[in-house]
């Protein structure tokens, strides 16, 4: 529980407001950060990976997505919780974590939905004409429209003194019980997610308001919730130390630099990772991950929920490539935890497919190569129009329409204090999008290297950067027949393991094989040779602390490729103590599908002692060969 005196501190200045009216923000808890939890050892990577949400517990829903996940995200919903003032009813609350404990032995986060979830009993009555009758005892409903037959029309007034006081006491009603809880549940909450608004999202509301009175800034919203997340972080730490609280940093990254100057050890929720990949501007999400693999073990992991993008008319042209690559993609942009939901795995839109999860679950939450014994590069080549140095302005136009225009925009963005780093970088994205110069992107897309000829197979297709929503998603998003992009992640996805130079020694290729309607999860993205321009060779350097990597290690390698044109190449590496040149050769077939090959390599090194990397997939003769993926495992198995 929290100190008296802050929690007196709370509460009495919100009832004070709620009875004389007044305005502003009360006083909340203290500024300043709290200090950091570290989980530290406790927190096994395993817990971590591929999870599900179901707000409910749905057992159905837990057998739909079994063997995959390995926790469950589940809700508490205010009116179900507190039926009138200081009733509190915890049956169903209770049941859930009994069905995912107990049950299914599985790890578990939870949040808390209010705003629409609010109890009905907190709002005022209305008069004839709609208006809210204001007491001290009530908050003013707020209604919507544009909103579905299955969606809310009815918010509450968050910024309301009554509202605020009763929002906090069912927050610490919640810490209470939950602190009640036999040790065995306690030990397998990793987190609390703060849903302060509209259920998980970042916003107040949604739909359209009808009384503009109710309307909510930016600038209060987020003093609402940073106000929100100080108290619930205090209750987690007194109530619940070993978990983490959870927060929506916002799509944009708002919030991110609030977060790790405020609540340092504070988790995140993701939006764009989770529910598409190549979209505009992901480098920023990739930047913010990478900015957190140096973290305490116990701090700042990062969920995301995937779910709706596979109502996309494409996402249907190739669902299991489709999840595939979109598990890769958060695994690149630093996703600990990808939440499935039991419809999207049912839905026939979509794959059900559980093995397609693998891949992220094993790399997932593991974020230093001397704690995985396993590493990939999954070929891809999504051309970023905002890179100057691949597409020079002198050969391929300029960047933006107007550049002083942009240059001016730009230093006042970098001027404005009231933006973090993270803001920033996303600002930064939608400028450049504003400014983009089109005729650059006819150049670049007419490029030899991005029309159909003897070494590109398909030709990389741009309709636009959907302006209409530039972050892409939902059922906008052109998602599998879009391959260039703004502000990307650079080349290909992986972990722990990268391919040296791969424009200068590969050429991109999309959408390979017949075989993607059928079920293969390969072909979206690939690299090959191009023997004509001298291509021939991809070399990948693994990380030298793979697995604690010191001295030699035995090797399982896997290497997918594409099985066509009857080209031979090989893999090569370096072996024992003079590191002598091996190789292990393949001759393809013609059979149009994705094969993988599997190999042990005996004494392998990871120290560069091959062309400045390990290992090598080398042209030997014939046509190019395209490789959609390699993966390797350190094994005690003998060659």
């Amino acid at each position: 529980m929290l100190p008296t005196v802050v929690r007196e501190r709370i509460y009495l200045a919100l009832l004070l407001c709620a009875g004389s009216g007044c305005s502003g923000n009360p006083d909340g808890p203290p500024d300043g950060a709290s200090t950091p939890v570290d989980l530290g050892a406790s927190l096994d990577p395993a817990l971590l990976g591929t999870w599900g949400i179901s707000s409910s517990a749905s057992q159905k829903s837990i057998d739909a997505m079994k063997p995959a996940i390995r926790g469950l995200h589940i809700s508490g919903s205010w009116d179900e919780l507190e039926t009138a003032p200081d009733q509190f009813d915890w049956k169903s609350f209770d049941a859930q974590f009994a069905t995912v404990i107990d049950a299914n032995a599985l790890s578990v986060g939870f949040d808390v939905l209010v705003g629409p979830n609010s109890p009905a009993w907190i709002y005022c009555a209305e008069d004839g004409a709609g208006h809210a009758m204001k007491t001290p005892t009530c908050a003013p409903p707020v209604h919507v429209t544009g909103q579905s037959a299955t969606q809310s029309t009815v918010f509450p007034y968050y910024l309301d003194p009554y509202y605020r006081a009763r929002y906090y006491n069912v927050l610490q009603k919640v810490a209470d019980h939950v602190a009640t809880f036999p040790q065995a549940w306690r030990d397998k909450i990793l987190y609390w997610q703060s849903a302060e608004g509209s259920t998980g999202d970042e916003g107040p509301y949604k739909g359209t308001l009808v009384d503009q009175a109710y309307a909510i800034t930016d600038p209060q919203w987020d003093d609402y919730k940073h106000e929100v997340w100080r108290f619930l972080d205090a209750a987690l730490r007194a109530q619940l130390p070993t978990a983490q609280l959870l927060l929506n940093t916002g799509n944009n990254g708002g919030n991110f630099d609030w977060m790790m100057a405020n609540i340092p050890c504070g988790w995140i929720k993701s939006g764009s990772a989770s529910h598409e990949y190549s979209y505009v501007g992901e480098i920023n999400e990739y930047n913010r991950g990478v900015s957190l693999l140096a973290r305490p073990s116990g701090c700042n992991r990062v969920r995301g929920e995937f779910q709706d993008v596979y109502d996309s008319s494409t996402w249907k042209k190739a669902p299991a490539a489709n999840t595939y690559v979109l598990t890769l993609s958060a695994l690149a942009t630093g996703l600990d935890m990808l939440n499935l939901t039991g419809g999207s795995v049912l839905d026939a839109r979509n794959t059900s497919d559980l093995s397609l999860y693998d891949t992220f679950s094993r790399y997932g939450g593991v974020r230093q190569a001397s704690a995985s014994n396993r590493a990939f590069v999954y070929f891809r080549d999504v051309p970023d129009m905002a890179d100057v140095q691949r597409f020079p302005e002198a050969t391929f136009g300029a960047l933006y329409t107007d550049p002083a225009a942009f240059a001016a925009q730009a230093k006042a963005l970098d001027a404005n204090p009231g933006v973090g780093a993270a803001g920033k970088a996303e600002a930064l994205t939608r400028l450049k999008l504003k400014f983009f110069n089109p005729a650059r992107a006819a150049a670049i897309t007419s490029a030899p290297a991005f029309v159909s000829n003897a070494a590109v197979v398909h030709a990389p297709k741009f309709t636009t950067f959907d302006g209409s929503n530039p972050y892409g998603g939902g059922t906008t998003f052109n998602i599998y027949d879009e391959d260039f992009g703004l502000d990307m992640m650079p080349d290909n996805y992986g972990r722990f393991m990268k391919q040296l130079h791969p424009n200068e020694t590969s050429i991109g290729q999309w959408r390979i094989g017949s075989d993607k309607a059928a079920g293969s999860r390969y072909g979206r993205y690939a690299r090959s040779f191009d023997v004509a321009a001298g291509k021939t060779e991809l070399v990948l350097d693994v990380d030298g602390a793979l697995d604690g990597a010191v001295g030699m290690k035995n090797l399982r390698v896997w290497v997918t490729y594409f099985d066509d044109g009857g080209a031979k190449w090989a893999l090569r590496y370096a072996s024992g103590a003079d590191g002598a040149m091996q190789e292990k050769s393949v001759t393809n077939g013609v059979t149009g599908t994705w094969k993988t090959a599997t190999w042990v390599l005996p004494a392998v090194r990871f120290d560069n002692r091959y062309k400045e990397g390990d290992l090598g997939l080398a042209y030997v003769a014939g046509g190019n060969t395209i490789f959609g993926m390699i993966e390797i495992e350190t094994t005690r198995d003998a060659p």
